[in-house]
C-alpha cells in the first residue's frame, strides 16, 4: 500500500529511498526514484522525463504538492 506524504519535511530526510510519485504544483505527476549522493543529500530522478539528470529534492520542494511512496528500498533499513 502506498504512503502519501502531504507534509514534506525540511531537508527531505524522511522521504524514503525508493520509487515515488511526485505531484507537481503546476499539475500532473512524475514517477521518480529517490536516492542519496555520497554526502547523504536526497536526490530524485524522474523516470518519465527526457532529461536524465537528477536533482536535489530540497530544491524542488516549492514545486511539489505531495509525494506518494510506491516502493521503499528495503536495503536502506539494513
Amino acid at each position: 500500500m502506498a504512503t502519501i506524504m502531504r507534509e514534506i519535511p525540511e531537508g527531505c530526510h524522511n522521504v524514503p529511498l525508493g520509487l515515488v510519485k511526485i505531484y507537481w504544483e503546476s499539475g500532473g505527476h512524475s514517477l521518480a526514484s529517490i536516492s542519496n549522493d555520497r554526502d547523504g543529500v536526497r536526490h530524485f530522478h524522474c523516470c518519465n522525463w527526457i532529461n536524465i539528470e537528477c536533482f536535489p529534492l530540497k530544491e524542488a520542494l516549492k514545486d511539489i504538492i505531495r509525494i506518494e511512496v510506491i516502493q521503499v528500498n528495503t536495503a536502506e533499513s539494513k
